[in-house]
């Protein structure tokens, strides 16, 4: 059984938006409402035409984590466009599907992310996690990430969110 994380490209956005929100939605069930995670079904098409266009663009890097051969998760990172963290990488979005949960996959899906951003002159990586989202937390915090003190209100349907900023300064 092999595991890889591919660039994503053109013909794969389909299946790439489809991957994404079956895997959020399993991620965020209890956390966000049922009714937006339901929702996100109906935008699929949406979503395609935004990821074609975002390939398109220097700042976003798009991949996905297949095991197998079969698109298990996605991973979006780049630039930070937060002006008073410079030399900042954003870990956008790092998915996957609830099969694959447990299995060290996600840690490997970190580890590309973290390296490219490295490469790319980044001093540190910086990501958003909702508050209630325990099992996230504690992946990031396994990891070495830590909640910085930043936090952000996010209102989805009528529950209030908050997004909790977590960041990683490279080791020397």
């Amino acid at each position: 059984m092999e595991f890889a994380i591919h660039k994503v490209l053109h013909g794969d956005v389909h299946e790439y938006v489809v991957c994404h929100i079956a895997s959020k939605q399993a991620a965020l069930r209890g956390i966000v409402p049922d009714d937006i995670l339901d929702d996100l079904s109906n935008t699929v098409e949406e979503r395609v035409e935004s990821i074609k266009t975002g390939l398109n663009e220097a700042r976003w890097h798009y991949y996905y984590a297949a095991f197998d051969n079969k698109m298990i998760g996605r991973l979006i990172f780049g630039e930070n466009d937060d002006e008073t963290q410079p030399k900042t990488g954003l870990i956008a979005s790092i998915y996957l599907l609830p099969e694959f949960w447990g299995r060290g996959l996600g840690r490997k899906m970190m580890d590309f992310a973290v390296e490219k951003l490295k490469s790319m002159g980044f001093r540190k990586v910086i990501l958003w996690v909702i508050r209630e989202n325990a099992r996230a937390r504690r992946f990031y915090e396994s990891y070495g990430f830590a909640h910085d003190g930043a936090e952000k209100e996010d209102i989805q349907g009528e529950k209030l969110l908050i997004h909790m900023r977590y960041s990683l300064n490279y080791k020397n």
